[in-house]
């Protein structure tokens, strides 16, 4: 559900889209050239791709990895959606 239609938010992109403007910009003063933005891109994508890929694979972390490195010398509720699951976390 969104308050905007499809042609609306592609004509805002088409006009106003921050990554298109640099990139034109790089373009028209000869800063980058389109081959290496279309390489810049397609890099980023794979980084991405690859990204995602690493943090769907990964196991849930415990409930207590949640306040680890927080600068805090309090223990913390942490509550599961049944309460009988929620855990008190002590930090080390």
């Amino acid at each position: 559900m969104t308050y905007r239609s499809r042609d609306e938010v592609n004509a805002v992109k088409a006009e106003r889209d921050p990554i298109d403007r640099i990139k034109l910009y790089l373009v028209e003063n000869q800063l980058a050239s389109e081959t290496e933005l279309k390489e810049i891109d397609q890099q980023v994508r794979k980084e991405v791709e690859e990204a995602m890929k690493k943090a769907q694979d990964a196991e849930v972390p415990p409930y207590e990895d949640l306040y680890e490195d927080v600068y805090v010398d309090k223990p913390y509720w942490v509550r599961a959606v049944e309460l009988k699951d929620s855990v008190a976390v002590h930090p080390k």
